[in-house]
């Protein structure tokens, strides 16, 4: 019986370490070994080997799988069993970074690279995004580099959906983005499973929250919730407003629907991204590599042409999304609305003294009105 390491994500999703030396969620090039010890004293040889791979994975996550059954053990506890404590604390060295390097690091205090891997190397982003094929080794004067963490992390997470940049770069995969600290070498913010189930978690939460204000404003909107107040004369003339083409009820509706695009951008560019580097190339791959008399052309461009239509449609709704969401910020939106008191049904006298004499003009002629 044969023996695999797995990597079990947040969301329970299983990778498995293969023989080209990276994890995959994928059923092929699954590596193995004989026997559950073997695996496990290889473990640490692994985390030598692979730093930048392993560096971002969380120890407890780690397991071995019989293969060809369903059955998980986890590595930690496997390993303290037998006295064998293959799992050691290791940090990605910053041996990439040079002596001259990191006296410019400290003078300029810039201390953040956004990073993807190739194979096990770190690539950097480069000052251009374009000099060195997007991405350059090794770190010197032309890798992009931030004083502050968070405008670091805030470039990964834009370029992580930009499937045009990476369309340009099909040797580097947007996967394995990460930002770096590069006094230490830690990763700091990464695109791994836990980063793509927190997004997933975020846009459902946020989804949660329109809905509640969906639900509120819509009752506010209805006419049958409101109260009923004796219209006063006219003492000024009514400003020129056309209510029967703008209102609140199409305003809200239209705002909802851009939201919810917005809370799903993420889903909506992983599909153009799934059209441009899946599909696509198989397409191509069929046309390289099938004998051509064996295709049947007519049926092979209907297909293509299918398929190139829903991309179409994809992709212009892409540009528009990201376009907005590049200039909305749509949790901002959501908040100021659930916190704005005009958009509830409830009501309340202002003024102690105006509320008295208006509450007793109402008890008035409630009473008239029964007297009659």
């Amino acid at each position: 019986m044969a023996f695999e390491l797995v990597y079990l994500s947040q969301a329970g999703k299983r990778s498995f370490w293969t023989l080209s030396h990276h994890f995959s969620k994928k059923a092929d090039d699954h590596c193995s070994w004989d026997s559950r010890d073997d695996l496990v004293n290889d473990f640490g040889r692994l985390r030598d080997d692979y730093p930048t791979i392993f560096a971002t994975k969380n120890d407890e996550r780690f397991y071995v799988a019989k293969q060809g059954t369903e059955k998980l053990e986890q590595l930690t506890m496997i390993a303290t069993s037998t006295d064998n404590l293959p799992l050691k604390e290791v940090e990605p060295s910053p041996s990439w970074v040079s002596n001259k390097m990191t006296r410019k690091i400290k003078k300029d205090k810039k201390y953040y690279a956004v990073a993807t891997r190739q194979q096990d190397t770190y690539r950097f982003l480069d000052t251009t995004l374009y000099k060195n094929g997007g991405f350059g080794y090794p770190l010197n004067a032309d890798v992009r580099r931030w004083k502050e963490d968070d405008k670091a992390i805030a470039t990964a997470r834009t370029l992580t959906t930009n499937q045009n940049f990476w369309s340009k770069y099909p040797d580097f995969e947007n996967q394995y983005l990460t930002v770096l600290d590069l006094r230490n070498g830690k990763v700091i913010w990464s695109t791994d499973d836990l980063q793509l189930d927190q997004l997933a978690a975020q846009a459902s939460a946020l989804s949660v929250r329109l809905d509640r204000l969906s639900q509120r404003v819509t009752d506010h909107l209805d006419d049958e919730n409101r109260g009923s107040l004796t219209a006063t004369a006219q003492t000024e003339e009514q400003p020129a407003f056309d209510l029967a083409t703008y209102n609140a009820k199409d305003f809200f509706a239209s705002l909802k629907y851009v939201l919810e695009c917005l809370i799903h951008r993420d889903e909506l560019n992983r599909l153009l991204g799934w059209y441009d580097g899946k599909i696509l190339q198989d397409q191509l791959h069929l046309v390289e590599l099938v004998d051509f008399s064996s295709i049947d052309a007519a049926k092979f461009v209907q297909y293509l042409q299918k398929t190139r239509r829903i991309r179409r449609e994809v992709k212009d709704l892409a540009v528009l999304v990201d376009t907005v969401a590049d200039n909305m910020d749509a949790e901002n939106i959501i908040k100021k609305l659930n916190g704005n008191q005009s958009l509830a049904n409830q009501y309340q006298y202002r003024d102690k003294q105006a509320a008295e004499v208006l509450q007793d003009l109402t008890v008035k002629t409630d009473e008239s009105t029964n007297e009659a």
